[in-house]
């Protein structure tokens, strides 16, 4: 249903496009769901995605099984798979990460390729890139971490400015909030906050 909702469907199956351009590109693709305005566009020969809200899974070519829910959830993902992005603008820089789920808005919003990434909360993990095996809980919660591999923090603001160092661990509230360095431990209420 909508003006060119899967316009170049060829060979496919199973598929449910709602929307104007939704499942517009999809040519031998199946068992996908897009409802919205340009969701799952380009989605030529990807499969078993589901992408709800405007423009999510938009660039998708290959990418398969991804869930996108949100405005813009993981609008740049190309040939990422098995992604779960829920929230407004949620993973939605990624191009080929894979294994990452980000629940909130702008959780894991710069995220490009990395992969193993786990984000809950508004704008946790909002700057990371290509930071891999990362783990957070909370809003803001490693918010600038870019490029720090192997970082877990459970809490508001936890991890909040660290940008590269890796092996950090933080629990509670604004622990390690302004610590940049490696394999740090902090559990406790502001621990080892100016670290």
């Amino acid at each position: 249903f909508g003006a060119f909702a899967g316009h170049d469907h060829v060979d496919g199956y199973s598929n449910t496009f709602i929307g104007r351009y939704a499942g517009r590109e999809v040519t031998n693709g199946h068992s996908s769901t897009a409802v919205g305005n340009a969701a799952l566009l380009t989605a030529t020969t990807a499969v078993t995605n589901t992408a709800i809200g405007c423009n999510s899974l938009r660039l998708t070519t290959t990418g398969s099984d991804n869930t996108a829910v949100g405005h813009e959830a993981l609008d740049a993902n190309t040939t990422g798979a098995s992604n779960t992005a829920v929230g407004q603008d949620s993973l939605t820089l990624n191009t080929t990460g894979a294994n990452n789920v980000a629940v909130g808005r702008l959780a894991l919003a710069a995220n490009t390729t990395a992969s193993n990434n786990v984000s809950v909360g508004q704008t946790s993990l909002m700057a990371n890139t290509t930071g891999t095996g990362l783990t957070v809980l909370g809003t803001a919660a490693g918010r600038f971490n870019t490029t720090g591999n192997n970082n877990t923090y459970l809490g508001m603001n936890s991890g909040y400015t660290n940008v590269t160092g890796t092996q950090n661990v933080a629990v509670g509230h604004s622990a390690l909030n302004l610590n940049t360095t490696n394999n740090n431990t902090a559990v406790g209420f502001y621990a080892l906050r100016v670290n």
